[in-house]
């Protein structure tokens, strides 16, 4: 019933312009005194005409209905017969169905790729971050004194791990957090150096620190977080030596004595999950910290490269000129 009358009420303008044309036809025959017994006859005969086409209409409207509620649930939208008419709106059904399908596929493997990668990602995270609370668990048994500076230094580590993370997912959100202002680049590297002090003390690495007197267009948060990563790495891999922060031709440079990278490491240092061969031999790395680099600079609109020499050390170039720097 509730379908017979949706059907009336989307009939409803035909349904009045049909009697309508009756009553003019009535109007007519009245006004010019013709014979009404022929008006009535064909008027009998018009509406028993449309009695048969109404009813023929309310069929094909009902299994028109009913088919698109079977489609519904169809997961082979070739087998709904009005997909298989060769008129006009089942052929663009047929476009706009096809269209909506490779969408739903795209999305389903958007979807599907997001997950795997972040599954990646949490096992890659989940294994480096078990390595600093490992080590302080072995401090806090052992009966010896316990060295403040090394418990600070791995703290340091699991914090810089966190940070990680969340840029991960931040990075990966439809809305990133990005706040762009003039900010004061040696107060972001002096706060950065602070928080990894006791790591200087503990591997008794010498700083050069070298003031860049420069102000720059960025999100302050993100590029403290590109330096600790910077930064976090040099002291991973120095032993020994220095570490230098300074600016030359609008670049700044992070430069360490550590074990470098091999030549052939290069190309493929900001790839996700490339460790390389130091990498390899590395317990603690997980190559996602160039990764993530490499992705917040991008959006930040700055571009970094790498000069390494195994057993010489290491540069990270980052290009502050800001020509051509726009943000979205």
């Amino acid at each position: 019933m509730k379908l017979f009358i949706n059907y009336i009420k989307d009939k409803i303008k035909s349904i009045i312009l049909a009697l309508s044309m009756i009553f003019i036809f009535f109007l007519v025959y009245k006004l010019y005194d013709i014979n009404m017994e022929a008006f009535l006859y064909a008027s009998i005969l018009s509406i028993f005409t449309g009695l048969i086409i109404f009813i023929i209409s309310f069929l094909k409207y009902k299994n028109y209905i009913e088919e698109l509620n079977l489609l519904k649930n169809m997961e082979n939208n070739d087998e709904i017969n009005i997909l298989n008419k060769n008129d006009m709106i089942s052929r663009e059904y047929k476009k706009i169905l096809k269209s909506l399908n490779e969408k739903i596929y795209k999305m389903e493997l958007k979807y599907k790729s997001q997950i795997k990668n972040q599954e990646e990602f949490f096992i890659m995270w989940t294994h480096q971050v078990k390595l600093p609370i490992t080590a302080i668990r072995i401090l806090l048994d052992s009966e010896e004194n316990i060295d403040k500076s090394l418990i600070k230094s791995q703290l340091n580590r699991i914090d810089q791990y966190t940070k990680m993370v969340l840029a991960y997912i931040r990075l990966n959100s439809e809305n990133s957090d990005f706040v762009i202002e003039n900010v004061n680049l040696d107060n972001i590297i002096k706060n950065v150096i602070k928080n990894f002090k006791s790591e200087f003390i503990y591997k008794n690495i010498k700083l050069n620190f070298k003031s860049t007197n420069q102000n720059i267009i960025t999100d302050k948060k993100w590029f403290t977080f590109v330096i600790e990563q910077i930064l976090s790495n040099s002291l991973k891999y120095t032993d020994d030596g220095s570490i230098d922060i300074f600016m030359e031709n609008g670049i700044l440079k992070i430069k360490d004595s550590g074990i470098g990278i091999s030549k052939s490491d290069l190309p493929r240092i900001f790839e996700k999950g490339y460790t390389g061969y130091n990498g390899r031999n590395s317990a603690d790395s997980s190559g996602l910290g160039l990764y993530l680099i490499s992705n917040v600079l991008k959006k930040l609109h700055f571009n970094i490269d790498i000069d390494s020499e195994v057993n010489i050390g290491t540069v990270v170039n980052i290009d502050l000129n800001q020509k051509n720097h726009i943000f979205e």
